[in-house]
């Protein structure tokens, strides 16, 4: 039991930072003015661009804990009902 849900929580946090890294990128490749724009899992970006400065500022939106449960919930699911061992 412990091992499976120790699985669970491993496969559910990389899971989860893999998404993550992949909506920073595609968000931060995105910006092209000056504003705050909120990425799909939660990350607020401050982006500030003027002819000689540029600047963006990062924190994180409370929405983001949700998607990490929600990342752990499938996770463990999967985990549950998964007929064979992928452990190996």
């Amino acid at each position: 039991m412990k091992k499976t849900a120790f699985k669970s929580i491993y496969l559910g946090t990389n899971l989860f930072l893999a998404l993550l890294l992949i909506d920073y990128v595609f968000t931060l490749f995105s910006l092209s003015e000056t504003g705050v724009v909120t990425s799909t899992m939660g990350i607020v970006f401050d982006h500030i661009e003027t002819p000689t400065y540029i600047s963006t500022s990062f924190s994180v939106a409370p929405r983001i804990i949700l998607f990490y449960f929600a990342i752990l919930g499938l996770t463990a699911m999967v985990n549950k009902f998964s007929k064979h061992d992928v452990s190996h």
